[in-house]
């Protein structure tokens, strides 16, 4: 994979998940095509089992997925992540229920995606990441997804970005922002050019802003793609901390994703 090709983050909502799914054959999906069992539907699919219950599974080979959910007002329920590895499902009926009862509908589904180790010029596997935010304001650090946060800084004009958790940013492939009006700017494939600094589990890049992006009052929305290394750790922890709702794909389940058509 291309330093440049990068996945596709989907926001959908619960309830059009909820709705699309009811009944035991009933199933919705996300994300890129090509990249499964099934090569027709998106590599993130929702279904509902016999007991009611909603499962969120991954058909690729290769790649991860993360299911992010925002935080809800007054501090009611925290920002949380459900990480999904290759060729496995997720029981995500008290999720759902709890956000849904916390008046917090929306969410983020996001691939990560493996680039070459030779083309990054690592020995270790590099994972791309990506996350997105709306409506920040200007020199306040932000969380954007489960594993970054960002500074918008405008009399400084520059954008720093951190990874937390014990990542290793090795890379920014894309930064994306909305400044004030229709100022808006794009900086892409810094992969070595710019020096990551290191404080604790944290690992951070300081990107410059594009002169003519008016950032003075913060950002009207901001997407990040990341490259980052030590990703595993994490997936292996979330894995032991969640065991009775994270499983493998049973062979009733390929057989399920087999016959899912495309709408």
């Amino acid at each position: 994979m291309g330093w440049l090709d990068t996945a596709l983050s989907v926001a959908t909502t619960i309830g059009k998940i909820a709705g699309t799914i009811q009944g035991r054959d009933g199933f919705a999906h996300f994300g890129p095509t090509g990249t499964g069992a099934n090569q027709k539907i998106g590599q993130v699919i929702f279904w509902q089992d016999e007991n009611s219950h909603i499962w969120a599974v991954n058909q690729s080979f290769e790649d991860g997925v993360g299911l992010y959910f925002p935080p809800a007002m007054g501090d009611k329920l925290k920002g949380s992540s459900i990480l999904i590895p290759k060729l496995e499902k997720f029981d995500v009926t008290l999720a759902f229920n709890a956000y849904s009862l916390a008046d917090v509908d929306q969410f983020v589904i996001t691939p990560w995606k493996h680039n070459d180790s030779a083309e990054a010029g690592n020995e270790e596997e590099d994972v791309v990441i990506q996350a997105q935010a709306d409506n920040q304001p200007n020199n306040v650090e932000f969380e954007l997804g489960p594993f970054m946060r960002v500074r918008v800084n405008g009399s400084d004009r520059v954008a720093i970005v951190t990874v937390v958790g014990g990542l290793i940013l090795t890379g920014i492939v894309l930064l994306s922002l909305r400044g004030a009006g229709i100022t808006q700017a794009q900086v892409s494939n810094l992969r070595r050019l710019l020096p990551a600094t290191a404080n604790g589990d944290q690992s951070s890049m300081t990107v410059p802003i594009p002169a003519g992006v008016d950032v003075s009052a913060g950002v009207s929305s901001i997407y990040v793609t990341a490259s980052v290394q030590n990703l595993q750790p994490l997936v292996q922890k979330f894995a032991r901390e969640n065991a009775g709702l994270l499983r493998p794909l049973t062979e009733e389940d390929h057989a399920r994703i087999a016959a899912c058509a495309a709408p």
